[in-house]
């Protein structure tokens, strides 16, 4: 039976066999080659008939020719069309230049035959594709030899000489045939007709005149290394197709996997061979009565005769659209739907099929593939007994189900202990198949439009584009571009988007192939609005479930902001009423919430009917007019009028900070802080972490009077501080309010959007800060300076801890004190609301002076005796530490001196003396001021400083 599953792959063949079912790891294996023109284009690669672009692959300069006010231009120039690696192509059918018929051998009309004819003589050349053709003539005597030759001189007689001593054919040897490439030569063909320029040409080319799906999938594997034995496709030899081509670089298997969307085969590997079979095949199959259903070993309870795992139903289609080539509009893409009308589904899917088929093949494929998405989806498990064990994986025996046989396709099999087995499948509907094959017997080519230059091709019509300079939809669009949307008139399909910076040289930067949903606000919209009124001119609106929301669906522009809505309602023909308006403001545009009016734009940015490019720019285009064209198909450049714009670049615009706020200090400073957003970070409302998306952060804060700014403070973080003396300079005394707006600054366009509040600062407690004091000593009653900050406030001040006397405050930077009596040495403290400050040095207190005369240098160490008492200490550490010494033999009095610091170094004071008389030994550090005093008093150290 059946084996779908490779284990191994035993020879290059198997391999690519392999990769064919499974994919591989090499993204290009296994692909088909499919050839690039001179300038890059892909050439397609077709069967049947089909309709097709073609690509310049040469030109010689145009020729201009002017008689009185007519200008004539006469061009020659080759088009590539298609590649055949097979065969060559049949014929080519029908040429249409600019949309225009030029050329039919298709028409019933004899004259138009004729017609055809002669212009085809007069000015054509066709070569279709075979092995052995030969330059064209034109090409050969014009064309220069630097475009071609790779490499070689471009002087013809250096080229000779090199190819010869190559060993190289001359001449013709290295012009292009393009042989195996289906090709058009035109010579002095007049170009008045066509704008007086090359025209845009496409060709209907009949490559077969039957084909069957066998013979397109056995192409399609010989190219990828597989061989006639590695390949049975006999099942497929009675599907007829009527054209398919492949226009791009793909896996083999992409190709294949597209063919089975349209014709519904399957692809399995048995017996060293791939197999391709009709779904609706009579494979190898028997129908297993109910009674063999629900094998269970003897004695245990009989299981169910079916367990079924069946999907979420929001995890299947509502709707099934399939595009495709349809004959019967000048093999143009057509589109049909197949729609469930089960409420609760939401998935769309879509099949992109470059087959040519009528609209009804189209409308069962549709229909199949929907139905067969329910269907497959409902997966029974049942058991049998082990005689049914040459049951493998991928076959499709029929058991009863309900009132009818149904086809399983078994995708899994499981021996139990009792050996017993164990299937899972899904169901297949071979008959909904069946009517779809049953289309590509009898297929209906397609009409043709009138005859020769009659041919009628209904114009497109004029594009209405919008350009739209909004900030980012979504966090990896490209900083640098506008987006834009388009629709126009009834049989509007899309169009080429073109840019210039004179109005001059276009270029080619984009497209649009659907009309969006684009329309106008009737109604107001303001901050409280719950529901707003949308007339659209193209496209539709559709209400979405919550999850659907988390997914960003239904983001919608109103002028200049971004909204996220839940539900509609059609009020009458392309009229909506939107509500549940989920989220205002998105993607930064809060500002522009209550800044609508009626009548402006409406787009829909996310959702099933939105149309949005993003068309690249540049730094340079910033601040600059640049001119957008958008000719629909049929439109030359210069039939369409250019649309100016000036290129703000909005989309690299800062965000507005939030929950901006302000405090002030004691003496009236007001510090502004707020909270960065960052415009690569979505709607998200978590500010912590977030990138800075400009080259460096910069604010600018302006303080308003009204309107008018009367200062801009800037600053590097989120936080501004405007002076006291700032406020009485700009409104003449502190504020209580201010009106402010924060900017942050983009080096690319300068500010970003503003944030604009009127705050009340709040009271911020300044923890005040001592930085010195003076003097340094002194005696009860004197009166002590302290600078410092934050001390405005100051509750209380003390001196090692006793309170002191006659506070004055002079500034925020400056206290004054009166030393209180019964102060003894010892720091500062000072306290205010904000907290409570400590000196670093310590304030003393004198003995009398009475007690202290001369003085004694010393500048490396000292012993000191009695006759050193009452004594001032010089101490110079510069040089290094300073040791005084203390002997009981020297020193039998209490000890009273003091001890200057100068010329202050590394060094420290220490004080040292014999265990005997005093058991301590203190060292000191030298401190940052210039005086220090140490002592001695009853047997106790106190160092002070």
């Amino acid at each position: 039976m059946a084996t779908v599953f490779l284990v191994a792959a035993a020879s290059a063949a198997a391999s690519v066999a392999a990769n064919l079912l499974q994919g591989t790891a090499k993204p290009d294996s296994g692909n088909i080659d499919v050839p690039k023109s001179n300038y890059g284009v892909v050439l397609p690669q077709c069967w049947g008939t089909v309709e097709v672009a073609g690509n310049l692959a040469w030109a010689a300069k145009i020729r201009k020719k002017k008689k009185s006010r007519t200008r004539k231009n006469f061009g020659d120039f080759a088009v590539l069309f298609a590649y055949c690696p097979f065969n060559p192509a049949k014929e080519i059918e029908l040429l249409k230049f600019n949309n225009k018929g030029a050329y039919s051998t298709i028409t019933p009309d004899p004259n138009s035959i004729e017609a055809s004819a002669k212009f085809r003589d007069k000015y054509l050349r066709f070569y279709l594709g075979t092995d052995t053709q030969e330059p064209d003539p034109l090409i050969e005597a014009l064309k220069p030899v630097s475009t071609y030759d790779h490499g070689l001189p471009a002087s013809y007689d250096d080229r000779q000489e090199l190819l010869a001593n190559l060993g190289l054919p001359a001449d013709t040897a290295t012009i292009p045939a393009y042989r195996k490439k289906v090709y058009m030569v035109a010579e002095n063909l007049p170009l008045i007709d066509y704008g007086n320029q090359i025209p845009r040409i496409k060709a209907r080319i009949r490559f077969h005149d039957s084909i069957y799906l066998d013979q397109i999938i056995r192409e399609i594997c010989l190219q990828v290394g597989l061989t006639e034995s590695d390949i049975e496709v006999s099942e497929l030899a009675t599907v007829r197709v009527a054209g398919f081509y492949i226009d791009r670089v793909m896996p083999a298997k992409e190709a294949i996997k597209t063919l089975q969307k349209a014709f519904f085969f399957d692809v399995f590997r048995s017996g060293g061979k791939l197999i391709f079979s009709r779904q609706s095949s009579t494979r190898p199959s028997i129908q297993i009565p109910i009674t063999d259903l629900a094998a269970h070993q003897l004695g245990k309870a009989r299981p169910k005769t079916f367990e079924f795992d069946s999907p979420f139903v929001e995890d299947l289609p509502k709707r099934v659209e399939i595009n495709f080539v349809n004959p019967a509009i000048s093999y143009d893409t057509d589109n049909v739907a197949a729609e469930s009308q089960n409420p609760n589904a939401r998935r769309r899917e879509t099949h992109n099929l470059n087959v040519v088929m009528t609209a009804n093949h189209a409308d069962a494929i549709a229909f199949k593939h929907l139905h067969k998405a329910w269907l497959e989806n409902i997966k029974p498990k049942f058991s049998l007994p082990p005689a049914y064990g040459f049951l493998e994986v991928g076959d499709r025996p029929q058991i009863p189900f309900y009132d009818r046989w149904e086809t399983v396709e078994l995708t899994k099999v499981q021996m139990g202990a009792d050996r017993s087995l164990r299937y899972e499948g899904k169901l297949i509907e071979t008959a909904a198949i069946e009517v779809v094959n049953n289309f590509t017997s009898t297929v209906d080519t397609g009409g043709y439009n009138d005859p020769g230059d009659d041919i009628a091709v209904t114009a497109q019509g004029d594009t209405n584009l919008s350009i739209l300079d909004i900030n980012l939809i979504e966090d990896s669009d490209s900083d640098y571009g506008v987006y834009v949307t388009a629709n126009g008139g009834e049989n509007w399909q899309e169009a080429s988007i073109y840019i210039s910076a004179d109005d001059s040289r276009y270029v080619l930067v984009g497209s649009i192939i659907d009309k969006g949903a684009i329309g106008t606000l009737q109604s107001a919209l303001d901050e409280n609005s719950t529901s707003f009124t949308v007339q659209l001119e193209s496209g539709e609106l559709e209400s979405v479930s919550p999850s659907d929301i988390t997914l960003g669906f239904n983001k919608l522009l109103v002028g200049n902001e971004i909204l996220q809505f839940q539900d509609q309602l059609l009020l009458s023909e392309n009229t909506y009423s939107v509500g549940t308006l989920v989220v205002r403001g998105l993607r930064g545009t809060e500002n522009f919430i209550n800044d609508h009016a009626i009548g402006e734009r409406v787009v829909l940015l996310t959702g099933t009917d939105a149309v949005i490019e993003r068309i690249p720019l540049s730094a340079a285009d910033i601040g600059q007019v640049r001119y957008f064209k958008a000719p629909s198909s049929g439109q030359t450049l210069e039939e369409v009028p250019a649309i100016p714009v000036t290129i703000a670049g909005n989309s690299l615009k800062p965000y507005a900070p939030v929950n901006l706020a302000a405090t002030v200090d004691n003496v009236g400073n007001i510090t502004i802080t707020w909270e960065r957003r960052d415009r690569h970070a979505g709607d998200t409302t978590d500010y912590e972490n977030f990138p800075v998306s400009e080259y460096r952060e910069e604010w600018e804060i302006d303080v308003l009077q009204l309107i008018a700014v009367k200062r801009t403070i800037t600053t590097s973080n989120n936080k501004a501080i405007y002076l006291a003396t700032e406020q009485v300079g700009d409104f003449g005394s502190l504020q209580t309010t201010i009106t402010i707006q924060v900017y942050q600054i983009s080096s690319v366009v300068g500010r970003g959007y503003p944030a604009t509040a009127t705050l009340t600062p709040t009271l911020q407690e300044v923890a005040p800060i001592i930085t010195g004091f003076s003097p340094m000593a002194g005696v009860e009653g004197d009166t002590i300076t302290v600078l410092g900050s934050g001390l405005a406030g100051v509750m209380a001040i003390k001196v090692a801890g006793i309170p002191t006397t006659n506070i004055a405050v002079s500034s925020d930077n400056e206290i004054n004190f009166v030393i209180s009596a019964g102060t003894i040495s010892g720091l500062i403290e000072i306290t205010t609301p904000g907290g409570t400050a400590t000196s670093a040095n310590a304030f003393v207190i004198n003995r009398p002076s009475s007690e202290f005369t001369g003085f004694i240098a010393v500048a490396s160490s000292r012993s000191l005796a009695d006759s050193d008492l009452g004594k001032i200490l010089v101490c110079d550490t510069n040089s290094g530490d300073i040791t005084i010494t203390l002997d009981e033999t020297a020193l039998t009095n209490p000890i009273n001196f003091r001890c200057q610091v100068f010329n202050k170094g590394t060094g420290k004071v220490i004080f040292a003396t014999s265990s005997t008389f005093l058991s301590q030994l203190l060292e000191l550090s030298i401190q940052n001021s210039s005086l220090n005093i140490y002592y001695q008093d009853s047997g106790n150290w106190f160092g002070l400083g």
